[in-house]
Formats: structure tokens, sequence, C-alpha cells
């Protein structure tokens, strides 16, 4: 007999740390390359939490935010706060997060994923619920003889975390939704986009029918949130299948090959959420604030998009998100262009694509401008 095929539902909570000069609610140097950087060598007393500090918001975050929200369609919130989100962890020595849970930056955004630009069938519409400023904690670092050191260098770097609605129905959509969110932050330089250095982390909920959904937590790489999803939507199916029910909330971890149950409703943590007293409301004169932010921001990925796809370059989708990825291998790629055009010369873009960067990639090298520099080439037309 044949298997039932179930709906499945998917939606994303997307923490993404924000490039700024300085961490959220301190003066310390917000570097997050961090896994570059000497343990605890960009910290300041409040990061570490040592009584009598105080917390006082930087406005760079505030703008980051703001422009991701922007981006991402959201209703920007005249008023937002702060609050306290309790729990004890190492990593986390306040005994408490600073976010955003009663009164957040932005709400009711969307993302429209097409056709044209994210490779899928259809054009499809992915909700935002909500857009919410917090700080990063530290980070534990294990070593083998089970001694566990604390990096406070993440501690209260800005995040923004962003909640999409359960609007996924494959893992193609998620794919192009991760890669299309990349290309923006980077478009709007408010974050590196990586994934494999933590500056963005993804936890997935997936559900299938009506069921209860259930959360995945440490997902490191694009390939490990497609393969978690396809892992626990068979997971899933199994069970309802087999007559067994998901009635609650659970939250899972992925090892590289099945997901594994971290903790069930049932034990899931009282937060205690309360309005943080040493931070004042945030209140934004939106008529004035909005038109300032939209007019320093640069143009959309759609746009820049066109322009490679339509314009005069005429490339593949796949080499664009290529050259999208790196706003410096853009410009490159395009000084590059202009100079073989004036001598008459084919469009560079396999070069640049396939043989520049497949041979940075082998030597494990990143792009840099430098590498070779366009201006001491010496291009000759074969006959």
């Amino acid at each position: 007999m044949s298997r039932i095929q179930r709906q499945l539902k998917v939606g994303l909570e997307i923490h993404t740390q924000l490039k700024t000069r300085r961490k959220l609610f301190s003066n310390s140097h917000n570097n997050t390359s961090i896994l570059s950087t000497k343990p605890n060598s960009q910290t300041s007393f409040f990061d570490v939490s040592l009584p009598g500090t105080q917390p006082k918001l930087n406005k760079e975050p505030l703008l980051c935010a703001l422009k991701t929200a922007i981006a991402l369609n959201c209703d920007v919130k005249p008023v937002c706060s702060f609050d306290r989100k309790h729990y004890f962890y190492g990593d986390q020595p306040l005994g408490y997060q600073i976010t955003q849970h009663y009164h957040p930056i932005a709400k009711d955004g969307h993302v429209t994923l097409t056709k044209k630009f994210d490779g899928l069938p259809n054009d499809k519409t992915i909700g935002i619920e909500q857009l919410q400023i917090e700080q990063d904690t530290g980070r534990s670092l294990y070593r083998l003889d089970g001694i566990s050191n604390i990096d406070f260098n993440r501690s209260n770097i800005p995040l923004v975390e962003m909640v999409t609605a359960p609007d996924f129905e494959n893992v193609e959509e998620v794919r192009a939704f991760i890669k299309k969110f990349q290309h923006m932050l980077i478009n709007l330089d408010v974050c590196t986009g990586e994934l494999e250095t933590g500056s963005i982390r993804v936890d997935v909920n997936v559900s299938i029918d009506k069921h209860a959904r259930i959360e995945i937590k440490n997902l490191p790489t694009t390939s490990a949130i497609i393969n978690a999803i396809r892992y626990e939507y068979k997971r899933q199916c199994k069970i309802v299948n087999d007559g067994g029910k998901i009635d609650s909330i659970e939250t899972r971890g992925w090892d590289g090959k099945t997901t594994y149950k971290l903790r069930s409703k049932e034990d899931s943590i009282d937060y205690r959420y309360m309005p943080d007293p040493e931070l004042p409301l945030v209140k934004l004169n939106l008529n004035d604030i909005i038109p300032k932010v939209k007019a320093n921001m640069p143009v959309s990925i759609e746009t820049k998009m066109t322009e490679l796809i339509d314009g005069e370059y005429k490339l593949k989708l796949r080499d664009a998100n290529v050259l999208m990825n790196d706003p410096e291998l853009l410009a490159y790629y395009k000084t590059f262009y202009d100079k073989c055009k004036q001598q008459g010369l084919e469009n560079p873009i396999n070069w640049v694509v396939h043989e520049l960067m497949g041979s940075l990639t082998k030597s494990d090298m990143s792009f840099n401008k430098d590498i070779l520099n366009i201006d001491t080439f010496k291009i000759n037309k074969l006959n």
C-alpha cells in the first residue's frame, strides 16, 4: 500500500550578527570574525557582566536593523523596547539576555522569491512575522579533557533575529530564501553573510499537515539545513503514517545524519521575560528617519540582478549569484569586463567565476582584488 503524501511546512528563525564598529550595549570593538581573534581580547566590563556595569544602546546597530527591516518590507514600529530573557548558562553570566520580546523594532514583512532570480518553478512570497534586536552570547569552547572555556569576544555583539511565517513548502524554497537573505545582507553591508563563521545562524521549525512543529537547532551550513529538513520530514511522516501523533512542540538537534531530542514542551524553559529597567524606550520619528535611511541604502539586489542578467552583461543566473556573494568580486568583474570590451574581447565571466575563483577555492584562499590586479593585465586578442 502506498504511503500518504504529507504537506511539509517550514518556518525559519535566523540570527544575524550586525557588522558594526561597536557592540550593542558597550564600547567594545565588534569583530564579527571572532574565529580568527584571540579569545577574550575584544571585551569590556559589561560584556563579561561585572557587577555595577550598565548597558548603553549604540545607534549604529539600530540603524543596521532599520535597513534590514526596510529591505524585508517590514512595518517599522515608532516605539520599541528591550526586555530581559532569563536563563542560566556559562556563556551568559549576567543571568539573562537583553532582547526584544514584547515590542520588537519591526513586524509583518515579506520577501518574494521569483522564478527569474531565485530559480523556483513559480514565484512565492514568504511572510516575515517579526524582526528584533538582541545581544549575542559568549562562545563555549569544549576541550577533549572535558573542560569548557568561554570566549566573551562574541558576547554583546548586536544581532537581529528574523522570524518567518511557516510558508515554505519544500527545501528548494528554503535554499532560495537563505541565499537571497545572504545577498540582501551583503548588499546592505550590515553583515558578512557567512553561515560557516556563525555570522548567520539558522534554526528551522518543521511540521507536517496540522501537527505540532518541531524545532531543529545547531545547523551550521545550508546543506545541513536542507538535509535536516529532509530527514525530519521523513521521520514525522513515518510516525503519522504508522498511526502515531505529533501533538507537542519539541526541540531537536542535528548530528549530520539524524535529528535527536533536546527537550520537549514540558521541559521548556520559563524565560520570565520582563522589561529591562536600565534601558529606556526607543522612540522613532518614522516620517523623518525612514526616508533618510532609504536615501542611504544601496539599490536593491533585484535591480542589481536585472542589470547582470538582462543588461549588457547577459549572465546566467548561476554566475550572477556567484558575483552577488562578494561586492568586491562584482566590482572586479565589471572593471575587467569594461577593459575586455574596449579591446573587442569576449565577456570574461567564465574566467572570473571558473578559472580565478576555482583556483582560489582549491588553494583555500579568499578573493582579493589585489591578487591579480586588473591594471597590470596585458590582454591580447587571439587571431
